[in-house]
């Protein structure tokens, strides 16, 4: 779906709500967004065949009618887009109602080919270096803090400093910048996409999925 006129994603609408076998009643006349990116379109999901009640997948294109012919891709590598991660997708219910919740596949976990153990770090202000680079990788981190203005990664940082892309939680919202990265969308609009964050939570665990053009925030 495309809620860009409303202010919303432009990604994959949902509503929650009750069947009584003929009829569906929403639970709200506003959809829901199973992805608050920019480049999650034309999401398609389906059972898993050997449980078809209990589990659910979904994929869709990592990429935007706004600027769907000139992605970083298209010459350099001779394709345009391509398809995210393979999500599992479960119904959650929380205190204000039910919502979609998706993960990477755990099948994703017969692809790894090795694991690197970065310890526990800790941050007071300024930037710490990690010591890993890589190209495609997954990166599990548990992030707990005090006080919290700004916490965040930088991902794909080149050699000068000067191209990287930074995602984190700050305040009340969790965020992917890409503005650094030479990004598809030249109106500058959609330089960083943002997700609702409860300012209570004090901890978050941050799963991310980083491949040669794409990064998938969980």
């Amino acid at each position: 779906a495309n809620g860009r006129a409303a202010g919303m994603p432009e990604t994959y609408a949902y509503w929650t709500g009750s069947f009584d076998g003929t009829a569906f009643t929403a639970d709200s006349t506003r959809p829901q967004w199973l992805d608050q990116g920019f480049d999650w379109y034309a999401g398609v999901t389906w059972e898993d065949p050997s449980a078809p009640s209990d589990r659910r997948f979904g994929m869709a294109w990592m990429n935007n009618w706004a600027y769907a012919d000139t992605t970083p891709t298209w010459a350099s590598d001779g394709f345009n887009g391509t398809d995210s991660i393979v999500r599992q997708i479960t119904l959650k219910h929380y205190a204000d109602g039910y919502a979609l919740a998706s993960q990477p596949t755990p099948a994703l976990a017969s692809h790894t080919a090795s694991v690197t153990n970065l310890g526990t770090i800790q941050v007071n202000g300024g930037p710490v270096p990690l010591t890993y680079h890589g190209t495609a990788y997954q990166l599990d981190t548990d992030v707990s803090w005090t006080q919290l203005d700004n916490i965040g990664l930088q991902l794909r940082v080149s050699a000068d400093g000067t191209r990287h892309a930074d995602t984190g939680i700050y305040h009340d919202y969790s965020y992917l910048n890409r503005r650094q990265t030479g990004e598809p969308d030249t109106t500058g609009t959609r330089g960083e996409s943002h997700a609702p964050w409860d300012p209570g939570k004090t901890s978050a665990h941050l799963r991310i999925l980083v491949d040669r053009t794409t990064i998938e925030v969980f």
